[in-house]
């Protein structure tokens, strides 16, 4: 508001009437120049404090669901690996990595996108897949075994069924008898998919 020298009784009554600043007149030049770059830097600082609360709101960041979920998943996962007998594999801390992407964005195998998301040319998704299929062929040989063993627990039917289909257990099994029998088919995409969807008992 501009206006003439007013009192300070009435100066008051204007700002209690929501007027942020009184400039009285004449204008003083320096003073208004100042004053102009005062409310242009306190304008420019709103516009940048919205842009990040926009951007902050709007975040696609690699870990966005709660961290509750995402931690209790993971770690019934690596029970998970535990219990097959592969969690001093090479391969398990691939493993983990694999899966905490698909925890947390709540995908598929199918859908990782491994370069943005692990780093990774598809030379070095190779390597890592091939590390991965010898620490889940050992998870199978130990898998087999415990169905021989405990050939009526559903626990281990379930885990042979959703991780690795039950035929390639079974063959396994057969091998183990030393009997003939189809070789072993690992699917890292029926794995890893099964892990998810076994993670989601933690949830239940």
């Amino acid at each position: 508001m501009i206006c003439p020298q007013l009192s300070p009784q009435k100066m008051q009554t204007i700002y209690d009437s929501s007027v942020d600043l009184i400039i009285t007149s004449p204008l003083n030049l320096v003073e208004a120049r100042q004053m102009i770059r005062l409310i242009a830097s306190y304008a420019m600082l709103l516009n940048r404090l919205n842009q990040i609360y926009e951007i902050s709101s709007s975040s696609i960041a690699p870990y966005t669901r709660p961290q509750a979920l995402h931690r209790e998943q993971t770690e019934y996962i690596s029970q998970v690996l535990r219990f097959l007998g592969i969690a001093a594999e090479a391969g398990v801390e691939d493993i983990m990595k694999i899966c905490n992407i698909m925890c947390d964005q709540n995908i598929e195998f199918s859908q990782i996108n491994f370069e943005r998301d692990l780093h990774i040319t598809e030379h070095d998704k190779r390597i890592i897949f091939q590390r991965i299929r010898r620490s889940l062929k050992v998870g199978i040989s130990n898998l087999a075994n415990m169905c021989l063993d405990y050939p009526e627990n559903d626990i281990l039917l379930d885990y042979a069924n959703n991780l690795f289909e039950y035929r390639n257990i079974h063959n396994e099994m057969r091998k183990l008898n030393g009997e003939s029998a189809m070789p072993v088919q690992i699917s890292l995409q029926h794995f890893f998919n099964g892990l998810l969807q076994e993670s989601y008992r933690v949830k239940n």
